[in-house]
């Protein structure tokens, strides 16, 4: 027999051979991206292009590495919780682990391991930590694939009220980056509370990093009191009253005041997303979709079918390999239909 072997890398032809007696190949990828790769047989008197082929798939993903490492406050009264948040690029579709490791000085005194990439801390005594985030993929043999470190200042309590009030620099500032209602979680849910319960609304004993009843009371009783539509639902509207009852003004996520005109959906490009895929990104993807017309249903961090028939569509109707597979390519086509409405 004669054997051939082909690679895509989504769906563009990079590497071929020619016929000849070897059964493997030993390809070293340098791009992310989906490669698709077909081993052509044929008998070595055989005068067909091939007389039986057979095709199999991997996903190549860059290293996760850390784009930024948040904090809820740079400083922070004893005893009071601070959210740290992890936001992380690329990675693989099995996702990372999160690892934080707090000090005081050199001392090590706390650890903590998840999935999430948040860290709810509650600091018992005053002075200077030091947080660090570590990232690795679930794919990856090393000991962590990227790390962070950001510090943290924790003061006294009569250092942080004298007169009863608290100092410029303790303010909570609300940013708005979505719409928190029941049952979503983040460190923006975090904030939120601690809001409320500055203000006198979220009489939970802590905070946690879900949206639950408690939370979704206390939006209610504000709303109420400053004449706002009482579902619980915290849009820009209630951002903007929240952060004024607090006596700060009202950013978005670019820093940018809310009250300047509504500046277009883009997707930030992370990784190939394809069927089966899970995340943010998903969400924002549908988003995205159902701005432009093609996705009809509530949005999941799933990319299920209804995502998949949504991404084909969109692909048919702008001339585009209809895979479903949404790739860079994809992603800026998408992008430019969202600057063009």
């Amino acid at each position: 027999y004669l054997y051939r072997v082909e690679i895509k890398r989504n769906g563009e032809n990079i590497y071929s051979t020619e016929y000849g007696q070897a059964t493997k190949v030993n390809y070293i990828p340098n791009k992310e991206g989906i490669y698709d790769v077909t081993f052509y047989i044929k008998s070595v008197d055989s005068s067909n292009d091939y007389d039986d082929k057979i095709t199999g798939n991997y996903v190549v993903c860059t290293v996760p590495t850390i784009k930024n490492l948040n904090l809820s406050a740079q400083k922070v009264n004893e005893k009071n919780p601070v959210s740290i948040n992890v936001e992380v690029q690329n990675g693989s579709y099995e996702g990372v682990v999160y690892k934080f490791e707090v000090y005081s000085g050199e001392r090590l005194i706390s650890t903590q391991t998840n999935t999430t990439g948040v860290l709810v801390y509650n600091p018992q005594t005053a002075g200077e930590y030091r947080i660090i985030a570590y990232v690795k993929d679930k794919l990856s043999d090393k000991e962590y694939d990227d790390k962070k470190e950001v510090k943290l200042l924790v003061e006294k309590q009569e250092e942080m009220s004298r007169g009863n009030s608290a100092p410029q620099d303790n303010k909570i500032q609300l940013v708005y980056t979505r719409t928190l209602k029941k049952g979503v979680k983040g460190t923006d849910v975090v904030q939120l509370q601690l809001a409320l319960q500055r203000l006198g609304y979220y009489k939970a004993k802590s905070t946690t990093l879900l949206f639950d009843a408690n939370t979704e009371a206390a939006v209610k009783a504000f709303q109420r009191a400053n004449k706002l539509t009482a579902d619980g639902i915290v849009g820009k509207g209630t951002i903007v009253k929240l952060n004024s009852a607090l006596g700060v003004s009202t950013v978005n996520k670019s820093n940018t005041t809310i009250n300047t005109p509504k500046s277009t959906m883009q997707l930030v490009y992370k990784r190939v997303l394809r069927s089966g895929a899970v995340g943010e990104d998903v969400r924002q993807l549908q988003q995205a979709l159902k701005i432009l017309g093609y996705f009809k249903y509530s949005t999941t961090t799933k990319f299920g079918s209804t995502t998949l028939n949504a991404v084909i569509a969109f692909q048919k109707a702008n001339k585009l390999n209809a895979n479903g597979i949404v790739d860079k390519k994809t992603l800026d086509k998408i992008n430019e239909r969202l600057k063009s409405r």
